[in-house]
């Protein structure tokens, strides 16, 4: 049996190197079709980088995003420097980002300067000429973008030329724009992803070099609630912090939009290493003595072999199954009872202190 889902495993592996063999193959094809010229690929994430000369304009091509194949974007190098993002509006969009006149959505640095170049250069007349989905300012550079499901042979080649044009016109008007030299995106993108990341990791390794798994939680549900109080109100906090530093109420939608997310991520595993280590590590209470009947015993594909207990279950509404080994699995019963000791934990959450043991007398104690 064994050996049948080795060879399982290897198949999807061989299937899955193909795929990407296959995958880089086409991209490599779409890209030379284009006139694309010093393609760089990393295939595992879609990621694709590349130089574009098409009669005689240059230009980068580069995806970007979640996956690294989000977005299939073509930009140029300006003169001017500044901040501003123009895009199709989404549903989230509609109801909560700054618009133009238009109906497009937006993003600035610089008030006055964002409605010097709304008035001066007919960008959203590029909306209706090309099918593009965003332009973007940034860093001395002009952005066109589309957005991608799966690869970046969905945005047809005309499509590309097409927009190309329309880029190197721009580039040209553009220029004769003043620079803003406002511009925190840099910032923004490190507040918002960077530094929530890095923190993540951070305390899950705390966590790790602080052997958490010593101090398993009785119940696991209260550990993660826990945390989602706790990063609630941080949650709220780091927002309106990262507005006021880095950005205004235009902003508002995509940091929050990215923080949320990053919170999500961060907070499940903060929570079962990091709080988990806290939480058992800075205990300084007195282990308490329990005992508790068998009440039922079950094995878990996922989680192994398990007993439910009868006091624990009346006292923790959603926890009363714990994982046990499979030695003493074989040797409790149904009826049978154990006894454990837990400690009231530094952050209120219990913890299993020493590990269950089968006991003959079945008086149970009172810490029900």
């Amino acid at each position: 049996m064994e050996h049948f889902y080795i060879l399982i495993i290897l198949f999807f592996l061989i299937l899955y190197g193909y795929l990407i063999v296959r995958e880089h193959s086409k991209n490599k094809i779409y890209l030379n079709e284009l006139g694309a010229e010093k393609i760089k690929a990393f295939h595992l994430i879609n990621w694709v980088k590349c130089d574009l000369n098409v009669r005689g304009i240059k230009a980068k091509v580069f995806t970007s995003g979640v996956r690294g194949c989000f977005k299939l974007n073509i930009s140029v190098p300006i003169m001017i420097d500044g901040f501003l993002r123009l895009w199709r509006p989404d549903l989230l969009d509609k109801l909560f980002s700054k618009k133009t006149k238009n109906g497009l959505a937006i993003e600035f640095e610089d008030h006055d300067w964002a409605n010097l170049i709304l008035t001066h250069l007919n960008l959203e007349s590029i909306f209706k000429k090309t099918d593009i989905h965003s332009i973007k300012i940034h860093k001395k550079n002009l952005v066109f973008s589309w957005l991608l499901k799966r690869n970046i042979r969905e945005v047809k080649k005309e499509s590309i030329f097409n927009a190309l044009e329309e880029l190197y016109k721009l580039s040209k008007e553009i220029n004769n724009i003043p620079s803003s030299n406002k511009d925190k995106e840099d910032l923004r993108n490190f507040l918002s992803i960077k530094l929530p990341l890095f923190l993540t990791a951070l305390l899950v390794l705390i966590g790790v070099f602080g052997k958490f798994w010593l101090y398993e939680p009785l119940c696991v549900l209260e550990i993660i609630l826990l945390g989602v109080k706790i990063y609630f109100v941080l949650f709220i906090l780091y927002v309106i912090t990262i507005i006021f530093m880095a950005g205004n109420l235009t902003f508002s939608q995509r940091i929050m939009h990215n923080a949320f997310v990053i919170f999500i991520i961060s907070c499940a595993f903060v929570s079962l290493f990091f709080l988990n280590f806290l939480n058992g590590a800075l205990d300084v209470s007195m282990p308490v003595l329990v005992r508790d009947k068998v009440s039922n015993r079950y094995k878990n594909i996922k989680r192994g072999k398990m007993i439910i207990l009868e006091n624990l279950r009346k006292r923790k509404k959603y926890c009363g199954e714990v994982i046990v080994s499979e030695s003493f699995y074989e040797k409790v019963k149904i009826g049978d009872t154990i006894e454990y000791e837990v400690k009231k934990g530094f952050l209120g959450v219990e913890w299993i202190y020493s590990g269950f043991k089968l006991v003959k007398d079945t008086n149970l104690s009172n810490e029900d």
